[in-house]
């Protein structure tokens, strides 16, 4: 992931690999027998843009219609994490805890945009 470009993250499924891509345009796709460090989206109902990362925190967007959910890989196992969740609705505060594989998995609402922010 660190010498890739234009690359979100990945997941395995049923034996084969899916990349997920920033956008439109060129990416390049460095394989490697691990992530590398940081976040990286393992995966998303709803198309994903303005993924950045801010020192430690980091954010995203997500577009769409219906219910919007996302897993981000890559954390610190059994960290409990503050993720602010805005969208049509207004702007919630959750605590979430990352998974023992290092897997956060956030439901995020159902307005046709959501912006997430951890911190």
């Amino acid at each position: 992931m660190t010498r890739s470009r234009g690359v979100l993250g990945f997941t395995r499924h049923q034996g084969s690999l899916y990349v997920h891509l920033e956008g439109p345009g060129e990416a390049l796709i460095v394989p490697a027998a691990a992530p590398g460090p940081g976040p990286y989206l393992a995966a998303a109902s709803h198309r994903v843009s303005r993924w950045q990362r801010h020192g430690k925190d980091w954010s995203f967007k997500l577009d769409g219609i219906g219910t919007k959910s996302a897993e981000i890989g890559g954390l610190r196992a059994g960290e409990e994490t503050q993720v602010e969740i805005s969208g049509s609705e207004g702007t919630r505060h959750v605590r979430a805890r990352v998974s023992n594989e290092g897997v956060l998995a956030l439901t995020l609402g159902d307005g046709p945009e959501v912006q997430v922010r951890v911190l």
